[in-house]
């Protein structure tokens, strides 16, 4: 692919609204024919995306899609502007185009989860452990499955992740509900406010 992932930190989520965020990023492309021209559009796409002109960057991915049709990151953008919208059917159709090119692209396993959490929980369960077998170093992921984890029948597996997602990132620790916190222990009682959550953006 001529593009390049580029990591970046998971922001928190909450129970009922299990996402990720973070910027942006573009990545660098390769040199000649479709290739470099798909990573021009797509480069041009992710800046409408930014400026917030959702149309102009929805068609600009389309484009990238005539001309390269296993480019996940395409799928995964559209993805990101369904789920903005509020149409998850579609969005999960995209993530799910993403993964079937690159079955490892974690960002598209994440936001899937945030989606399945609202309507099936359990799948959303299996989804994170893939993530943080995918990334060990996924504070945010390990937040969510404690939370669903602790909220659907294993508790003793949720503290241990929320503990792990604590560990990685202490400022997480507002997102833990005061109930579970004594038994998360201190990484819980950080004072930073919590961040607010909205779809990833991010090629990470």
């Amino acid at each position: 692919m001529p593009l390049c992932p580029n990591y970046r930190r998971y922001a928190a989520g909450l129970v009922g609204a299990l996402v990720l965020t973070g910027g942006l990023t573009a990545c660098g492309g390769g040199s000649g024919g479709k290739a470099a021209d798909a990573n021009t559009l797509l480069q041009a796409g992710i800046k409408e995306q930014q400026k917030g002109d959702t149309n102009a960057a929805r068609q600009l991915f389309e484009q990238v899609l005539a001309k390269q049709p296993n480019n996940f990151y395409a799928h995964y953008d559209l993805g990101v502007l369904d789920q903005q919208s509020k149409d998850t059917a579609s969005a999960l159709r995209e993530y799910g185009a993403a993964l079937t090119i690159n079955p490892t692209y974690v960002p598209a396993l994440f936001n899937e989860a945030t989606i399945f959490a609202q309507s099936d929980p359990a799948l959303a369960i299996t989804t994170y452990r893939k993530v943080i077998i995918l990334q060990p170093h996924a504070p945010t992921a390990y937040l969510n499955l404690g939370l669903l984890e602790a909220a659907h029948g294993e508790l003793a597996q949720g503290v241990k992740d929320l503990n792990t997602a604590l560990h990685q990132d202490p400022s997480l620790g507002p997102q833990v509900p005061a109930a579970l916190r004594k038994k998360v222990g201190a990484y819980a009682n950080q004072p930073t406010p919590a961040a607010t959550p909205t779809p990833s953006t991010s090629h990470s």
